[in-house]
């Protein structure tokens, strides 16, 4: 659930705030899983071209389509406290991703002589 005057915004991913190889697979990586939820080819576009440092901001009948099953809260609602977040085992030392990074960076790993950070 989001607030009525909620902003959803889109970009590509990045490493350190710079464009890299890795940054790039792991855009595409993010447009193809996008594009499986059901995500409309237009806004994938969005993502894939707002680059480092720069977040397209959906509007109108953007905002539901990015998020497919979203429900906005009528105006003045009283926010709903947000979910636990998830239980995380195994992540190494000092190391630091979100859930949809995490999985695209494993994937990414599989690519020869790719670093993943």
């Amino acid at each position: 659930m989001a607030a009525s005057d909620a902003l959803v915004g889109v970009h590509s991913a990045n490493e350190n705030q710079q464009e890299t190889d890795v940054s790039l697979a792991v855009t595409t990586l993010m447009a193809r899983d996008a594009a499986k939820d059901g995500i409309p080819p237009a806004i994938i576009g969005k993502m894939v071209e707002t680059t480092p440092g720069r977040v397209e901001w959906l509007t109108g009948a953007g905002v539901p389509l990015a998020a497919p099953g979203l429900m906005l809260a009528e105006p003045g609602a009283a926010p709903v406290p947000s979910p636990a977040p998830p239980e995380v085992t195994a992540v190494p030392s000092g190391a630091t991703a979100t859930r949809s990074a995490a999985a695209a960076s494993a994937r990414c790993a599989s690519v020869p002589d790719m670093p993943v950070t």
